[in-house]
Parts: structure tokens; C-alpha cells; sequence
């Protein structure tokens, strides 16, 4: 929704649909012609210090991931930040700075979404009148006569609480620092007829991360507010009754000792060094495996359909772990537009790419509630990232093994193109959706991943279950 114009100010409005490099020099003489029109509407007593636009966070004329990354991090209280800046990072203009708009400028940024681009003109006191410090930090650097680029952030998350309030900036203390860590291209093999694959992230990326949800606890995120951000658009509700014992692979289960076991087995060594994150980490898992066994009926022959529960019996549990599951037993995840309140399918992993993966992306067909968000605490993840080699003999045999009408040319660097992907790292690497292979093109999870790659995918070290990958080959 665009605002009213404010009484002595005139704003362009224009349409920009973003893509790096795409129109820069036409893009560049309309900024120009907007700041000069602007200046000239307004009197010589409030004659701003620079010009503007909404979600340029930068300030250097173009909307990039760093701006998206900025405003995620002023939105979760880990950067310091003016009046100005928060005008300019409120993507979607509704007087509120959340993550919500650090996502919308993150799918401007890669083109995914148009916006009206709001030009702003602020005073020297706008630009200097700090409304909040981060711990740590003494305030934003702000500009004088020349707006100059604010340092590059890290890498973007975006809690979204729907019915909880956001979170305290200082919970219990200093807000940790995550630190900023771009990650490079992957450097091919030196190894000559080589493919070299570098992928990221373990597991599918849709859904719930595990590594990311304990990120958001250690700064201060409940469980509803970890659920809600990884989760679009749902709820979480208290079921009216549930079985007291579930079937599951074989057998019966009492229903919460089956859910705590399959947190301890699910997600507890991830949080067991962090003590600060435990309860509202293991009550997320246990409110998600709720929801999944809710919407599986309470019966499932498959252990990995809902949650592994095979490692230790309920008696031996930690007892921190079994105090969590019980405070939210009957609680599930629902969407908000759903009248019935029927449960969602919770699914989770272990770390994403950066950021969560879409059902879209991955299996071709959407779900509401599983879109993708970014989640940069995953970068110290299990198996985060892996590199690893195939011969182009053995490449060779892997596609004619998968469908020997696949033609090949003589050139094995032209046999694997990436065609299309999400841009969960960056406009060259995410969550592949449709991959050259030869003369043929293949769905990036069933075609290619779990057909041609089977043997790679769900293995450590290797694909790990996920399809962000980068491919490149040496001569």
C-alpha cells in the first residue's frame, strides 16, 4: 500500500522491476531526474541532506541482498539504525520495520517482485536521529553531505511472528553476533576430465531448519515465533484431544513419549552445548513432530515419514527435554486461512542454503505455507557445505545408466547446464529446478538428484539430501 503524499513534498512514483545490470543507464538517469525534481519542491528551511529510495539501505542507487540482509538484521535488533533508515528498509510501507520486509526486499533484489519505489528526502536531523543502538554497537555511521554505503550485513533471516509479539532487542543479555561470512564461488578440480560438485545445506531445506530455529533461540525467539517464521502464514492452536498412543512402525507408542524421542533423536545434539536455546528449540520440534503426527493420523509405518525414534528409551531422556514436550503437548500447526484448523505438514531439516527452500523448488507444486525464507544461521550447520568429484567417465556412466537415450556430445563440459534455480546464496547458486543433462532437461530433484545422482544424494559428505548445488567441470 503506497501513503498518502505528505503536504509539501511531492514523490515520484515509478515501476522498477529489479535486475542487476538490467536498464542501469536508463535506471540511473530517472534516480537523477526524481532527486532533482524533488529538491525542487521543497523549501530552502527543510532542504535535505541526500535523496533516497525505499529499501536502498546502501544508498548507492540500487537494490541488492545487502539491503535485504541490513534491514533483517536492524528488524531482529542486532544493527543499530536512524529514523531515515528505517523509513527506507519499511519495504512494505505499513509504518512497521519487521522481517517481513527485509523478505520483500530480498525478492525485489533478485527480481522475484515489483514494488513502487518510494524517493525519500530527509533532513539532517532524520539522518542522525537514532531510534535504536544494538548492544554493542554505538550507532550507525550516518551521512553528512554525501550518502555513503553502509557496510555489507549478514546473511538474512526473517522471524515473523503472527500472533506473538517480537521478540525483546537485548533478551537476557548481549545479542550474540553472528558473523558476516560471504561464501565464495567453488573452485574446480584441478584434476583434468573432472566434475566438480559443491553442495549446500542437509536435507531438502523445506520447512522447519533445526540449526536455524536454534539460531533464532539464542536471540531470544519463542517457539510459536520460530514456528510462524519458517512456517507462512500459520498459527499454532491446541488440539481439543489426541490419542493417547500412536502406532508407529509396528507397534503402539504413548504418544508424548513417542514425540520426546524423536526430539532427542532429531535435534537435541544440535542444541546440547547451548543451554539458552534448549526449551524453545526442543518445544518447536515437538510442536512440529505434533502437527505431523496429527496430520498422518497417529499412524505411520515409516520412520523417516514424521521422526526417528530409535535411539534411546523415554526413562533415559534428559529431563529438560521431557519438560519441554510436555508443556506443548496438543499444540499443532495450522494455517490462518484455514477455518477448519486442519494440521500443516510440518517438515524439517537439518540446514538449508542460506535460505529455506520452497515445496515449489524443490518437488514443482506449492504449498502456502512452505515458502521459502532466509535463515543464515545454518552456516555452521551440519555438513553445510561439501565438495566433491566425479570423474567424466563415471559421470558418463551415471546419465546412460539413468536413461540411455541421452545423447552426449564430445564435449563433457557441455553435458550438465544448471537452467534454473532459486537464489537461496546468491544469483548464481540455489536449490537447482531444472538441469541440462545432454541433449535432455531434468527435474533438479527426481530427475536428477534422486535418478541420475541416486547414489550421491542422501549420503554425508556428498549431496546430503539437498539440491543446491553448484557444478563446473575441468578440461
Amino acid at each position: 500500500m503506497i501513503r498518502p503524499a505528505e503536504k509539501r513534498h511531492r514523490f515520484l512514483m515509478f515501476q522498477l522491476f529489479l535486475k542487476k545490470g538490467r536498464r542501469s543507464v536508463l535506471r540511473a538517469a530517472v534516480v537523477a531526474l526524481a532527486v532533482l525534481l524533488l529538491a525542487q519542491t521543497l523549501p530552502a528551511s527543510s532542504q535535505a541532506v541526500g535523496s533516497y529510495f525505499l529499501c536502498d539501505l546502501s544508498m548507492d542507487g540500487t537494490i541488492g541482498a545487502e539491503d535485504a540482509r541490513y534491514a533483517l538484521r536492524m528488524s531482529v535488533g542486532l544493527e543499530s539504525y536512524t529514523e531515515a533508515l528505517q523509513q527506507i528498509a519499511d519495504a512494505d510501507e505499513d509504518g512497521s520495520l519487521t522481517p517481513a520486509d527485509a523478505r520483500l526486499i530480498l525478492r525485489v533484489s533478485v527480481g522475484l517482485e515489483r514494488i513502487n519505489i518510494r524517493l525519500f528526502s530527509f533532513t539532517d536531523e532524520q539522518l542522525r536521529h537514532v531510534i535504536y543502538t544494538a548492544p554493542g554497537q554505538t550507532g550507525p555511521e550516518v551521512p553528512t553531505t554525501e550518502p555513503e554505503p553502509i557496510t555489507e550485513p549478514e546473511s538474512t533471516t526473517e522471524p515473523e511472528p503472527t500472533t506473538e509479539p517480537e521478540p525483546s532487542t537485548d533478551p537476557a543479555g548481549p545479542v550474540e553476533r553472528f558473523p558476516l561470512r560471504e561464501l565464495p564461488m567453488p573452485v574446480p578440480s584441478s584434476k583434468s576430465g573432472t566434475f566438480t560438485f559443491t553442495s549446500y545445506g542437509w536435507g531438502d531445506g523445506v520447512g522447519l531448519s533445526q540449526y536455524g530455529a536454534a539460531g533464532m533461540a539464542r536471540r531470544g525467539y519463542n517457539y510459536r515465533q520460530i514456528l510462524q517464521y519458517y512456517f507462512t502464514g500459520v498459527k499454532i492452536v491446541k488440539a481439543a484431544s489426541y490419542p493417547d498412543s500412536t502406532y508407529y512402525v509396528g507397534d503402539y507408542y504413548d504418544t508424548e513419549e513417542l514425540i520426546a524421542r524423536m526430539v532427542y533423536q532429531e535435534i537435541y545434539s544440535i542444541i546440547e552445548d547451548n543451554p539458552a536455546a534448549h526449551a524453545e528449540v526442543l518445544k518447536a520440534q515437538a510442536v512440529a513432530l505434533f502437527t505431523l503426527l496429527e496430520y498422518h493420523n497417529f499412524r505411520t509405518n515409516k520412520r523417516y515419514e514424521i521422526g526417528d525414534a530409535s535411539s534411546r528409551s523415554y526413562s533415559s531422556l534428559p529431563s529438560d527435554l521431557k519438560q519441554a514436550v510436555h508443556e506443548v503437548m496438543g499444540e499443532y500447526i495450522t494455517q490462518v486461512s484455514d477455518p477448519a484448523e486442519k494440521p500443516i505438514s510440518a517438515l524439517f531439516f537439518a540446514t538449508c542454503a542460506l535460505s529455506t527452500a520452497s515445496a515449489e523448488d524443490v518437488w514443482g507444486y506449492d504449498y502456502p505455507y512452505l515458502q521459502s525464507v532466509p535463515s543464515p544461521f545454518d552456516i555452521d550447520g551440519y555438513y553445510f557445505c561439501n565438495t566433491f568429484e566425479v570423474s567424466k567417465e563415471t559421470m558418463r556412466s551415471l546419465i546412460l545408466n539413468y536413461d540411455s537415450s541421452i545423447r552426449l556430445s564430445s564435449d563433457p563440459s557441455e553435458w550438465l547446464k544448471i537452467v534454473s534455480h532459486s537464489a537461496s546464496i546468491d544469483d548464481k547458486r540455489g536449490y537447482v529446478r531444472k538441469i541440462q543433462v545432454g541433449d535432455k532437461v531434468l527435474d533438479g530433484y527426481f530427475d536428477f538428484c534422486n535418478g541420475v545422482m541416486e547414489d550421491y544424494f542422501c549420503v554425508g559428505r556428498y549431496f546430503g539430501g539437498s539440491t543446491a548445488f553448484y557444478v563446473t567441470y575441468t578440461p
